[in-house]
């Protein structure tokens, strides 16, 4: 694969449409491998018969089938973030990662073992700001601290808005410079340890 290569890594958000990391891969990259990981720290301790997982994997079907329609696929893994991050990064010789930014604290200490492993061996973790209007930094007071009273915080929050802020991002129309790659498989449910539910 060309070294202007990247790696969309799907989390969250399943759209191929209105996508900002999404988007931001394909614009900075000629082609773009998209993948998804079932991280076993969070299946592990969950019931058999949890429905999110069954809805999560429903949606990665479909997803998959858009994939293929455009000549690509979706790479699913099952393995801890930043071993199968890793991995993949050098099975598709990538020089980036992309992935929309994630504010919770497990997910940020997880990104930050990512990127670490990344950056030992030459690739790089991009987080692109998605999901919010305004990032965890963007609003603060003039003391530049976080605000703790509504209506101040209102006032600031619709000053720094703009039409742009709530623009969609033109993702659908780069899936051209989606990698071709063969069919994938995806785990099913029962080999996941999961039982399907309707």
């Amino acid at each position: 694969m060309a070294s202007n290569s990247a790696i969309f890594w799907f989390r969250r958000d399943l759209r191929l449409t209105d996508n900002a990391a999404l988007f931001t891969a394909l614009n900075h990259h000629e082609r773009v491998v998209c993948v998804f990981i079932f991280d076993p720290t969070i299946l592990t301790p969950l019931p058999r018969d949890d429905r999110r997982v069954a809805f999560i994997w429903r949606s990665l079907s479909s997803l998959k089938r858009r994939l293929r329609a455009h000549g690509s696929d979706l790479v699913v893994a099952v393995d801890h973030p930043a071993a199968a991050i890793c991995r993949l990064a050098r099975t598709f010789g990538v020089s980036a990662v992309y992935a929309a930014e994630d504010y919770e604290p497990d997910a940020r200490t997880r990104d930050a073992a990512v990127d670490e492993a990344l950056s030992a061996q030459g690739s790089r973790l991009e987080l692109i700001q998605d999901h919010v209007l305004f990032a965890r930094d963007q609003l603060l007071t003039r003391t530049g601290r976080p605000y703790t009273v509504f209506t101040p915080y209102k006032r600031a929050w619709l000053a720094q808005l703009s039409p742009e802020a709530w623009q969609p991002w033109q993702s659908h129309a780069l899936l051209h410079k989606l990698c071709p790659l063969k069919e994938h498989p995806l785990p099913t449910l029962p080999e996941l340890g999961f039982a399907n539910t309707d």
